[in-house]
């Protein structure tokens, strides 16, 4: 994850990691579960691997 000010702030002051996730995705983080499932909506891979990958 990008070491962004806003999530470096939020280490700082001890905030949970729920709410360093939820900074992360409102500055445009993409999760690798979710950059997983595009690649299956694109035809890359099937949705039987991304399930693997990500269980």
């Amino acid at each position: 994850m990008p070491l962004w000010d806003e999530i470096q702030e939020l280490i700082l002051q001890g905030e949970s990691s729920v709410a360093i996730r939820e900074k992360a995705e409102d500055l445009g983080l993409v999760t690798l579960q979710e950059q997983g499932f595009n690649k299956v909506m694109e035809g890359v891979t099937s949705l039987d691997e991304w399930m693997r990958a990500v269980a």
